[in-house]
């Protein structure tokens, strides 16, 4: 389990749609680019995994859309923003 996984955004930045559990931020990063399964439910990871073994026209078109995903969301210079704001919030600063 995690709250944002690394792991996930290098295989979307190389497009390969994610497959994860639906943990922390893990909906949100996927959000139409992979697929997500039941938290504590391996059956219903290994199902999912399953199915995108078998379809490849719905891994090339997931895969697409989290390289684009990655591209509009999680490029360093978007991330950096973000984490400024969060700082400055935190320490009371109006941006």
């Amino acid at each position: 389990r995690s709250k944002s996984c690394l792991t996930l955004l290098e295989c979307m930045a190389s497009g390969l749609p994610g497959i994860s559990n639906d943990v922390g931020d893990v909906g949100w990063m996927l959000a139409g680019c992979g697929r997500l399964a039941e938290t504590g439910n391996p059956k219903a990871l290994g199902e999912e995994m399953s199915l995108l073994a078998r379809d490849a026209s719905c891994r090339k078109v997931l895969g697409e859309k989290a390289r684009q995903r990655i591209l509009e969301l999680f490029t360093p210079e978007k991330t950096v923003d973000s984490l400024e704001q969060a700082y400055r919030y935190a320490v009371g600063k109006k941006i």
